[in-house]
């Protein structure tokens, strides 16, 4: 398998020098490395002793100079009332006159400075610290019209990033490539009383796709948001499940772990729809046929274990990184 980014690229397979040397002869393709231990698109990766490790200190090394971040020292990437606070300050603004809300915003180079953090923000989200994904998606909701608030907290994030390093890891003597799914919502907490999506997989321990995400429809229950987090969070599964029996690892019935016993009732038991969910009967009938075709089970496990809960809000720091620590290590 070749994973290709731009003009990078990176090679999978039992014969790595065989694949290279067959590319060369059609193209100019330089090799920068074979070691256990290099650099690949910012991010740090190690194989050792059977154990994948994935960080992104480099890049983070080069923030704390950039954003003159000095020794602040969060221990959460936001506050835990910031997005209420945010959606306050954009329904206020929605009401106020253009030239009223223009004051409040922050100027022109400011606003261009903001962006860049959350730039970088989005970034290391997406690639190496899943801690960081709730706070980068609410950020990004305030990229075109920042207030000082947004910008103070974007500032806090970084530091938070910067102070509290984390990686991916996969666990030690664990060689299965076994996949579990961690999905979550949370029902009415965004703007226009929609939910949040929040879900992480992880492939032996390690994450390895993770999204925290404003729902697109408005839920009218609980029950209704965690099966549309559960739905997309199935259909990531099911995409990282080709991926990885193309490479020749058989996947056996991968588990999806949530708090939600309804939803759970609803995507394993034989009943036909009720008036409470036959609104919902496509997203209901996909995830019915992939529990039925065996490819997904559905289980429970408490709110307080549930590491998709930091997808899906703000958390104070205990909490935080209680949950942090079960899919990050120092």
């Amino acid at each position: 398998m070749i994973v290709a980014y731009v003009d990078d690229l990176l090679i999978i397979a039992d014969d790595a020098q065989a694949v290279m040397r067959e590319l060369q002869q059609h193209m100019d393709i330089e090799q920068e490395h074979t070691q256990k231990k290099f650099t690949y698109l910012g991010l740090d990766v190690e194989m050792k002793d059977g154990v994948v490790r994935v960080s992104s200190d480099a890049y983070t090394d080069q923030i704390k100079s950039k954003f003159n971040i000095g020794r602040q020292a969060p221990t959460t990437p936001v506050t835990t009332d910031y997005h209420k606070k945010q959606q306050q300050q954009q329904e206020q603004q929605e009401k106020q006159h253009q030239e009223q809300r223009q004051q409040k915003h922050t100027d022109r180079d400011s606003q261009k400075l903001f962006q860049e953090k959350v730039g970088t923000l989005l970034y290391l989200a997406s690639t190496a610290r899943p801690d960081l994904a709730t706070a980068a998606s609410y950020l990004g909701e305030a990229m075109q019209q920042a207030t000082d608030e947004d910008e103070r907290q974007a500032t806090r994030a970084l530091a938070f990033a910067t102070a509290r390093r984390g990686a991916l890891q996969t666990r030690k003597g664990d060689k299965q490539m076994r996949l579990d799914v961690f999905t979550d919502a949370s029902f009415a907490t965004e703007k226009q009383y929609k939910s949040r999506t929040g879900y992480l997989l992880l492939i032996d321990g390690m994450p390895v796709a993770w999204t925290s995400k404003r729902q697109s429809v408005v839920a009218t229950s609980s029950c209704e948001a965690e099966l549309l987090a559960i739905t997309q969070a199935m259909k990531t599964a099911t995409f990282v499940r080709g991926v990885l029996e193309e490479m020749g690892y058989k996947q056996a019935t991968t588990t999806i772990y949530t708090d939600s016993q309804p939803s759970i009732n609803v995507a394993t038991k034989e009943e036909g729809l009720s008036t409470r969910t036959r609104h919902l009967a496509v997203p209901i009938h996909f995830v019915k046929q992939k529990v039925k075709a065996g490819e997904f089970r559905m289980q429970y496990i408490p709110t307080g274990r549930q590491i998709a809960d930091t997808m899906t809000k703000a958390l104070p720091r205990t909490q935080l990184k209680k949950l942090v620590d079960q899919f990050m290590v120092e």
